[in-house]
């Protein structure tokens, strides 16, 4: 059996050891299986539509040529704003009209909201149907798939994260407890706000990433506003920080979260989605209310025995998503689906 996987590398994650792209790399190299990466264009959404159309027909018939009715063809991005990302769809659909002899895998990151804000319902199932398999990330993402097709179709799975890059800092030193939000996809900045003005003596730090979102929070003499940082500036962030806090609307892959945990910062976080999957009360402290968030966060600041106990929860825990056992993970999910 081999394993065609079908890739967009972010420019966000690209070059760095969280994204998919690197996930996908590693996997091509450690994996048991023999596995050809087909790596999208990275302009591919600002081409024009021949030279897209050329590219989905040189994909296909690149697939009907060279994977065989034992090969699997993984789609690394399915579902995901496919204007960006090489219309894996509608890739996956025309080799269902011709009648490929190949398995079809497609992983699902993106949550229920985002889903249907981007795709009618019709569109979705048609989608899921072109496959033999579906992995999705986290429980309720599973729940909502298991809804559309044939619930024994659809596989969980969870954010890797490379825990020999993302650690503590080897370094101790004393320093002011300081809060770090990072990731800016579906976050609920006004309850952020609410949760600075209500903690004034807490240091926040606020990674926003290359969105300009900072207007809500440039009055406030305790936050420290980070624009797009390289991995490396953002895990030095992290590694200076005690807690890692997430305001969601909704949970989107949950690299955030699981950097953070290996980091060994405790999350303070709503209830939502598919957020339990990572955080429970050996690591976090789990959240309801702007009430909530705010005692939350002044507890581990004036309790360094509670916060101790997290961080070490919080390490442990990120180990079970670790590089090598998410490696592991999908060879065992091939073999035990299609070998």
């Amino acid at each position: 059996m081999r394993i065609f996987v079908y890739y967009f590398d972010w420019d966000n994650t690209s070059g760095n050891h969280s994204g998919m792209a690197y996930f996908v790399r590693n996997y091509s190299l450690k994996s048991a299986h023999k596995v050809k990466l087909l790596r999208v264009p990275r302009n591919y959404s600002v081409c024009n539509s021949i030279f897209q159309r050329l590219w989905r027909e040189y994909i296909i018939l690149y697939l009907k040529l060279f994977a065989g009715k034992d090969d699997v063809i993984f789609f690394n991005e399915f579902l995901s704003q496919g204007q960006k990302t090489g219309h894996p769809v509608e890739i996956s659909l025309a080799l269902r009209e011709k009648n490929i002899k190949s398995r079809i895998v497609g992983l699902i990151h993106l949550p229920e909201s985002l889903l249907e804000k981007f795709y009618d319902n019709s569109y979705i199932i048609k989608a899921l149907n072109s496959t033999d398999k579906i992995i999705v990330m986290g429980s309720s993402l599973e729940n909502y798939i298991k809804r559309l097709i044939d619930a024994v179709n659809v596989i969980t799975t969870f954010h890797y994260v490379d825990t020999s890059y993302y650690r503590p800092s080897e370094i101790i030193a004393a320093r002011e407890f300081s809060v770090i939000c990072t990731g800016n996809l579906l976050r609920d900045y006004k309850t952020l706000a609410k949760i600075i003005e209500g903690t004034p003596g807490i240091k926040f730090k606020l990674c926003l990433g290359k969105r300009n979102d900072s207007a809500g929070f440039i009055n406030f003499s305790n936050v420290e506003i980070f624009g797009y940082l390289d991995e490396s500036e953002l895990l030095k962030q992290m590694q200076s920080s005690d807690i890692h806090l997430s305001v969601l609307f909704d949970t989107v892959g949950s690299n955030a979260i699981t950097t953070s945990l290996a980091c060994g910062l405790p999350q303070i976080v709503n209830r939502i989605g598919s957020i339990e999957d990572y955080c429970n009360q050996d690591n976090s402290i789990l959240c309801s209310s702007v009430e909530d968030f705010v005692n939350a966060i002044r507890t581990l600041s004036s309790d360094s025995n509670k916060l101790n106990i997290l961080k070490r929860g919080a390490r442990e825990s990120s180990l079970r998503y670790s590089l090598d056992k998410s490696i592991q993970w999908y060879d065992n999910f091939f073999d035990n689906n299609f070998a």
